[in-house]
């Protein structure tokens, strides 16, 4: 699932007597996290039990993560703020795209990046407009930035924006 996170395969495996389910995750991982909990990093093979519900995620060291809010369809307005997770470890790079997501006008110059840069020594993410590109409506984006360890609020209007989380 792209180059930060890791869908574990799993074995599964019925015990007839209680009609009881027992999922096992084996990977072979270096300088991963699990995703849940943001937990401490992970070296060489892992074997976990897990429920029928579970679908064991890990993220490499230095990943960022943009979620939510939550969209139905690209032009629905959303008004929650955009929250960006950081996986510490190692430092680490990501490209959020956005365009209007119904017409060609990106081929003009209607898009926006944002590029985000997590440091790890320092414990800072910094955000900035990838270049060629520029500001979409809503001109300042609210944004909250997490870690296993801090989380931070902040608004990003097109001009760097430096996040420290320590």
């Amino acid at each position: 699932m792209g180059d930060d996170l890791l869908r574990a395969e799993r074995d599964a495996r019925r015990f007839l007597g209680r009609q009881r389910q027992r999922l096992v995750a084996r990977i072979g991982v270096q300088g991963l996290r699990p995703a849940q909990d943001g937990g401490q990093c992970l070296q060489g093979e892992i074997t976990r039990p897990v429920d029928l519900d579970t679908i064991p995620l890990y993220v490499r060291a230095g990943a960022i993560v943009p979620t939510g809010p939550v969209k139905q369809y690209t032009a629905e307005a959303v008004d929650g703020p955009l929250e960006i997770l950081v996986f510490p470890g190692t430092d680490g790079s990501h490209l959020r795209y956005e365009d209007d997501g119904a017409s060609f006008r990106y081929r003009s110059g209607e898009w926006m990046g944002i590029r985000m840069a997590w440091n790890d020594r320092r414990q800072t993410l910094t955000l900035r407009l990838a270049p060629g590109s520029k500001m979409l409506p809503p001109a300042r984006r609210e944004i909250v930035v997490k870690s296993s360890a801090a989380s931070k609020q902040a608004v990003f209007d097109g001009h760097p924006l430096e996040v420290a989380l320590r």
